[in-house]
C-alpha cells in the first residue's frame, strides 16, 4: 500500500483519539476503510479477476467543523484501489466552505462531489448502501469524471418539501485522463474505427492510440429534489454537464500523426424515486448520458434499474437490482455495428443479489453475486477486443464479490 496514505491514514487516526481524550469536539472527524474480494467468470472485470483478485479497496478520512452557526467547513481525502484505477493514490476527494445564509439559500464554494442520482455523492462509503457494485448508471468505468468539480454553487430549501442544488466550475479529476476508461481505452477503440471508415483501411492499421493530454472546459450541475407529503417517498432529477479536449496520438501505417477530438458535449440526465416503508426500500433510476465527440459516431448512453432492499433484523439485510446498460440507447442489439461485430458490446444486463450482515456499528461485512448478458463498458474486455478486433470472451457470466468495511 503507498506510503503516503498509511501516514496519513494513521496520523488522522491518533489524531482523532487525541481529540477525543481532550474533549476537542470543534473538529469532527469521520473515516472509513474497506478492501473487497472480485472474482469474475468468462471474462475479466479487474485484471485477472477470472483468477480471483483483491484489488479492490477504499479509503477516506474527512474532518469537518462548525467555524458558526452559519458556516461549515470541511475536506476529505481519499485513496482506492480497483484493478489498473487508483492504485492507492492519495487524492483531496472534497474540500468546501459552506454559508447558510437563509433557509432557502446557502453558498458553497471549493472542490464538491458531483452530484447524480441518489448515490454518487456518496458511493465510495459502503456503510451508506446494501450493495457493493452500484448499478449500471453509476457506470463505474466513468467514474473519474464524475468524481468532484471546482467551483462555486447554491443550494436551500424550499416550500412544500422542495429543494435544490446548483454548482458551477470545472471538473476537478487529480488523475486527469491517466484513469479515464473514456480517454485510455474507449476513445483509441472508437478512433480506429472512425478512422477506418474514413480512410478506408481495417482498424488494425491504425496503432499506438493514446491521448497525450485532456483539458475539461466548464461543468454545471444542478439538482432538484422533492421529499413528497407521503412519508418515506421522494423524487429528485439531477443534470451534469461538461466539456473536454483531448489531444490524440496515434500510428497510421506506421506513421506518427497527431489529432485534436472535442467533446462537444458529455452529460448524464438522471431520475429518480425512491420510496422507505417500514423495513424495506424501493429505488428505480433512468438515465440518459449523450457523448458527442466532433467527428466520432454521436453516443448517447441510456441506463435503468429497479431495486429492493429489505432489513431482516439489526443484523442481516437482504438487496436485489436489476440494471440494464446501453452504449446506443437506438442500437441496442448492435445491428449497426458502429464499433465493431461483437454483439455483447452494445448491451449489459445485471442481475444482482447481495446480502449485508451489520457485525457491529463500525464493521460491515457484504456477499454479492452479479448474473450478467454482455459486456458493455467492462473495460478488460474492451482491452482484450481492441487488440484483435475480434470476439473477445462470452456474452453470459458471472461476478462474485465479497467487501469487508469499518467506519470510524
Amino acid at each position: 500500500m503507498n506510503r503516503r496514505l498509511i501516514f496519513i491514514f494513521s496520523f488522522c487516526i491518533l489524531f482523532s483519539a487525541h481529540n477525543a481524550s481532550f474533549g476537542m469536539d470543534q473538529i469532527d472527524i469521520h473515516g472509513f476503510i474497506s478492501q473487497g474480494f472480485i472474482k469474475s467468470t468468462g471474462n475479466d472485470v479487474l485484471p485477472d479477476s477470472t483468477d480471483g483478485s483483491f484489488e479492490m479497496n477504499e479509503l477516506g478520512i474527512n474532518f469537518t467543523t462548525q467555524v458558526n452557526p452559519s458556516l461549515r467547513m470541511g475536506a476529505q481525502f481519499f485513496a482506492r484501489d480497483y484493478g489498473d484505477y487508483g492504485n492507492d493514490q492519495v487524492n483531496l476527494d472534497w474540500a468546501f466552505a459552506d454559508y447558510d445564509y437563509k433557509s432557502w439559500l446557502g453558498i458553497r464554494a471549493g472542490r464538491m462531489k458531483v452530484l447524480s442520482g441518489l448515490y454518487n455523492s456518496s458511493r465510495d462509503i459502503a456503510s451508506t448502501r446494501t450493495f457493493i457494485m452500484l448499478p449500471g448508471i453509476y457506470m463505474e468505468s466513468f467514474r473519474e469524471m464524475f468524481v468532484g468539480m471546482k467551483g462555486v454553487g447554491a443550494h436551500g430549501y424550499l416550500p412544500y418539501g422542495f429543494s435544490y442544488l446548483f454548482s458551477f466550475g470545472a471538473i476537478d479529476n487529480p488523475s486527469n485522463y491517466k484513469d479515464s476508461f473514456l480517454f485510455e481505452t474507449l476513445l483509441p477503440l472508437t478512433f480506429a474505427g472512425s478512422a477506418a471508415k474514413m480512410t478506408g483501411l481495417s482498424p488494425s492499421d491504425f496503432t499506438n492510440i493514446r491521448p497525450l493530454s485532456v483539458s475539461w472546459q466548464n461543468s454545471t450541475n444542478i439538482g432538484l429534489f422533492w421529499d413528497t407529503p407521503l412519508s418515506g417517498l421522494r423524487f429528485s432529477a439531477t443534470y451534469w454537464a461538461g466539456r473536454a479536449e483531448t489531444e490524440m496520438a496515434f500510428e497510421m501505417k506506421g506513421v506518427p500523426l497527431t489529432e485534436n477530438v472535442v467533446f462537444e458535449e458529455i452529460s448524464a440526465r438522471v431520475v429518480s424515486a425512491e420510496y422507505s416503508f417500514l423495513s424495506t426500500t424501493v429505488a428505480v433510476e433512468y438515465m440518459e448520458a449523450p457523448f458527442y465527440a466532433k467527428g466520432q459516431p454521436k453516443r448517447k448512453v441510456e441506463s435503468y434499474y429497479t431495486s429492493i432492499t429489505h432489513r431482516l433484523n439489526n443484523l442481516v439485510e437482504l438487496g436485489v437490482y436489476y440494471s440494464e446498460l446501453y452504449p446506443h440507447y437506438d442500437d441496442k442489439d448492435g445491428s449497426e455495428q458502429r464499433e465493431g461485430p461483437i454483439s455483447h458490446l452494445y448491451w449489459c444486463k445485471d442481475l444482482c443479489y447481495t446480502v449485508r450482515f451489520d457485525i457491529s456499528y463500525n464493521w460491515i461485512f457484504k456477499l454479492e453475486g452479479h448474473v450478467l448478458d454482455g459486456a458493455a463498458f467492462v473495460p478488460e474486455v474492451y482491452k482484450e477486443y481492441s487488440k484483435t478486433y475480434s470476439e473477445e470472451g462470452p456474452r453470459h457470466w458471472e461476478i462474485y464479490l465479497a467487501k469487508l468495511s469499518y467506519s470510524f
